[in-house]
């Protein structure tokens, strides 16, 4: 298990007041940027004195190795990586602490699928108003009880790519003699009935994908959507190739 933390600090001037010239302020004392229509804007009109906190994990495992002799045990990968972070502004009037994302990326099955999972946590609360309209509150939410915050977004993918380079390595692996007499007995069947198997190696690739997403704006408003893409391509010559992709 690995922890990185990273701690910084950033400092941003108000660049509103007139010494910069930056902003204007006209007659009805309101302040205007004048460069609102360029490419990059103005800087803000207020200080900022932001610390940025991060937090990586690295979480491996050892296993028994039942394909090299020679080594008890071998090194695998259980979370690539897990990070936490988030942001607090000392300037800031109401809303010192900003939202918290944590994110999370494995592989499965010797890396044929990589999974990644991220979120965004809210750690202020929200009150209703007379008319019945969600408000947010600089309260935060571990001081009434409800964690460390609440969830407003969430994401959730797994993908995995077939390619004919696959089956190729594994006809070879079939060919060597030191493979147990199953798998040499297998090759021979394949070669003596090529009719009754379908050959994979035409040049090919085909990426899945599965996507799942959530969000909450407040507390009464909650949405989630699904959906699986697909992405291929098969080379019948070296001059022709076709290609599909599509989402559901």
């Amino acid at each position: 298990h690995q922890v990185e933390p990273s701690i910084s600090f950033t400092y941003t001037p108000d660049f509103s007041g007139p010494a910069f010239d930056y902003w204007q302020t006209l007659e009805d004392q309101k302040k205007y940027d004048r460069f609102k229509e360029s490419i990059y804007g103005a800087p803000g009109e207020r200080s900022k004195a932001v610390m940025n906190l991060v937090l990586r994990n690295r979480v491996d495992g050892k296993i028994k190795d039942h394909v090299d002799a020679g080594s008890h045990t071998k090194k695998i990968s259980i979370l690539e990586n897990l990070e936490c972070k988030t942001q607090y502004d000392f300037l800031e009037k109401d809303f010192k602490l900003k939202y918290i994302d944590v994110t999370a990326d494995t592989r499965l099955f010797d890396g044929n699928f990589k999974v990644s999972l991220s979120t965004t946590l809210d750690p202020y609360t929200y009150r209703e108003d007379q008319q019945g309209n969600m408000h947010r509150v600089p309260v935060l939410a571990w001081t009434q009880g409800q964690g460390i915050g609440r969830m407003c977004r969430a994401a959730f993918s797994i993908q995995t790519t077939l390619n004919a380079a696959s089956k190729k390595t594994t006809l070879e692996e079939l060919k060597d003699p030191s493979l147990r007499r199953g798998a040499q007995e297998q090759l021979k069947h394949i070669q003596a009935y090529p009719e009754q198997y379908v050959d994979f190696n035409i040049p090919y690739s085909l990426q899945l994908e599965y996507k799942w997403y959530y969000t909450s704006p407040h507390p009464r408003q909650q949405s989630s959507s699904q959906t699986l893409n697909f992405d291929g391509n098969m080379s019948l010559t070296k001059k022709w190739k076709i290609t599909c992709r599509g989402m559901y």
